[in-house]
């Protein structure tokens, strides 16, 4: 006879059912947890475990004491705390192993961690959406490629609708390697584990998802199994990506990136070159995009970027490339490849330029020089007049000072005087005087032989002590400001306090070479390709130079996304092409290319040290002619009003006279 059981014991017995399937399901879920991890988590390293703020995991506590009359069972126990009963187990086996160091969600964000954290476990009901911003702010712990296990505990009748949309959630915070454990049915006795590939149909497209495959199960049954024994964190990202775009966003900027004849494609560049070679190793087709503003970026007081940095951290871009080197600002927002060699970047001053040919004559001698000359001359007068006033022979011409200074003067032009002198006293210091003026005079001649054919250059700036003497502005750009931060160097100090911020490195580069009231600071690779080509002067010779070692030493590099799946296959692409020397090659190409180009302009001279002496090193001789002629005409004219100024004033006075002697007479 079948006994009959009361309505409310049958629904207090289902319920009593129904906890332990729940308690058994949560159990294997945290045992398929604890096999993953020995599994895929390497020894010694960190694992994060993430809760949601709506859980009672967040409230790791022993169970509350109770009273004798309401005390229930041990089991019972159980089942009213099974989700702080799951934490509990989580963290109990992942610490207790002394395999890991393991970090709840309950952290500060402010805490500084100085190491990235490669492993996660995400316990949410149906979005990850705040434990991700959450786990972000912990800035450069956070580690995108790590390996990420999500699990929902919620039972959906569409698991695998359920997992595809939380994919898509760890999908735009460039989070690939991962698998999501989704309940089953309570009757199907499974959890299922999805995830999806995002370069491999079905799943996935060019990094864009599409849904999400199933990669294993774990049965429970017993101690519970994986059905297939399936690799759970396999390579996402193949190196073969099936003509996949690639946005690069550049600039021109040579040697680095040169454009071409369309706006939109680039003809050379070394770096160019480079990520054309990557792109052919993933199997990826270029798009280019140039920045909208800044060339580089700089950050905005309102916290946004501008430039190649705001390409990529809006994700408009894949990679950033122009000559970029390592700064730290960027680095911290961004993800930087291995480096594809150094840079050195030196002071860029205008060359010394040569000195026009007219001043020729007067660079012979120094002021002080002409000025002891110029003093000479009158004391040989005073002499000459002196010893032709000692004795009654000589002539009447030396006996005065305008004889002498004009003799004096004759003979140090190298001229004919105007009558050999008499005495004995005077011509033996005419002899000497000869010889002085012929010594002063075979100087002077060869000196500005030299010079009307090689007036020689400027002095050229060498150090920095003559950037501030020579009082030329200098700037460069403010990505160097920390770089050239250095306290104990007080003229290096007194330049970055004084210099002009130049934004526009192009524009500083050609005010240098064109206007020649600039300096500023560049790295040698483009320098070195200017002076091959576009800073060079009619006659091929280099309107820029630099002086010194190297300022500041970096490293070449490529920005990407912050947490880009791509970054492992562009710094093995990176390293395979800087081992084979094809950085280096394409370098060095670019610079031949632009002195095959420069070949036009520039001028072969002779092998010899022949040179023609033309008219127009003259220009100097004929400036002082037309100048004699011009103070010989003004004289001439001033002699000239002299001389009708004192005739009329003389006829004027005689008439006078005459008048005053005719009245006397009538008087008489």
């Amino acid at each position: 006879m079948l006994k009959t059981v009361e309505p409310h014991l049958q629904i207090q017995l289902l319920k009593t059912v129904t906890d332990r399937v729940e308690s058994r399901l949560h159990t294997h879920i945290l045992k398929c947890i604890t096999t993953i991890s020995d599994r895929y988590f390497e020894a010694g390293s960190t694992v994060v475990i993430s809760l949601p703020s709506d859980s009672d995991f967040l409230r790791i506590e022993p169970p509350r004491e109770t009273p004798h009359s309401e005390q229930i069972t041990s089991h019972d126990l159980h089942f009213q705390n099974i989700k702080t009963y799951e934490a509990t187990f989580l963290l109990r086996h992942l610490h207790g192993t002394l395999k890991w160091l393991v970090v709840t969600s309950q952290g500060s964000a402010a805490q500084h961690h100085h190491y990235k954290w490669h492993n996660y476990i995400l316990w949410a009901s149906d979005t990850v959406r705040k434990q991700l911003e959450f786990l972000k702010s912990f800035g450069q712990a956070w580690d995108p490629r790590g390996r990420f296990i999500v699990v929902l505990n919620k039972i959906s009748t569409n698991p695998r609708q359920q997992a595809r949309v939380v994919l898509k959630e760890l999908k735009e915070a460039k989070i690939l390697n991962v698998i999501i454990l989704v309940p089953a049915s309570r009757e199907d006795h499974k959890i299922d584990i999805y995830s999806w590939f995002p370069y491999k149909s079905p799943t996935g497209k060019c990094g864009q998802i599409r849904t999400a495959i199933l990669v294993d199960q774990w049965i429970i049954h017993k101690s519970g199994y994986f059905t297939r024994n399936a690799s759970l964190f396999p390579i996402k990202v193949p190196r073969d990506l099936g003509k996949c775009p690639l946005t690069v966003s550049t600039f021109s900027f040579p040697p680095f990136t040169i454009l071409g004849n369309q706006n939109s494609t680039y003809e050379g560049g070394f770096e160019i070159r480079l990520v054309e070679f990557i792109a052919r190793t993933m199997n990826m087709s270029i798009v280019y995009i140039a920045p909208s503003s800044k060339l580089w970026g700089q950050k905005l007081e309102n916290g946004s970027w501008t430039g190649i940095d705001s390409d990529l951290m809006l994700n408009r871009a894949d990679v950033g490339l122009a000559g970029s080197i390592l700064v730290q600002e960027e680095a911290t927002h961004l993800d930087f490849t291995v480096n594809h060699g150094s840079l050195g970047f030196k002071w860029v001053v205008p060359c010394a330029k040569p000195f026009p040919r007219w001043k020729s004559i007067t660079r012979v001698y120094s002021l002080a020089a002409w000025i002891s000359i110029i003093i000479t001359i009158f004391f040989a007068a005073i002499v000459f007049m002196c010893l032709a006033r000692y004795g009654d022979q000589e002539l009447a011409f030396y006996k005065t000072l305008t004889g002498c200074v004009l003799c004096s003067w004759a003979v140090m032009l190298g001229v004919s005087a105007g009558s050999a002198p008499v005495s004995g006293y005077m011509r033996s210091f005419f002899i000497f005087w000869v010889w002085y003026s012929l010594a002063i005079n075979t100087l002077f001649q060869i000196f500005v032989t030299s010079y009307l054919v090689d007036p020689g250059f400027t002095k050229q700036i060498q150090s920095v002590q003559d950037v501030l003497e020579s009082g030329v502005q200098h700037g460069f750009h403010p990505d160097l400001n920390d770089s050239l931060s250095d306290e104990s160097d007080e003229l290096l100090t007194k330049i970055v306090q004084h210099s002009e911020p130049c934004n526009d490195v192009e524009a500083c580069v050609q005010r240098v070479a064109q206007r020649g009231d600039f300096v500023t600071i560049s790295n040698h690779m483009r320098i070195e390709y200017l002076n091959t080509y576009k800073t060079l002067d009619n006659n091929g010779k280099s309107l820029v130079c630099t002086f010194g070692d190297n300022v500041i030493q970096n490293f070449k590099t490529f920005y990407l996304p912050q947490g880009s799946p791509l970054l492992y296959h562009f710094n093995r692409a990176i390293r395979v092409a800087v081992q084979a020397g094809l950085v280096d090659y394409w370098s060095e190409s670019e610079l031949v290319a632009s002195r095959i180009k420069a070949a036009s302009i520039r001028k072969i001279s002779p092998l010899d040290d022949y040179t023609v002496f033309i008219l127009t090193y003259l220009q100097s001789a004929f400036y002082l002619l037309f100048l004699g002629y011009g103070l010989a005409s003004l004289v001439f004219v001033v002699e000239l009003f002299c001389y009708n100024t004192f005739s009329h004033s003389k006829s004027r006075n005689l008439n006078l006279n005459r008048r005053l002697r005719q009245a006397s007479c009538r008087s008489f």
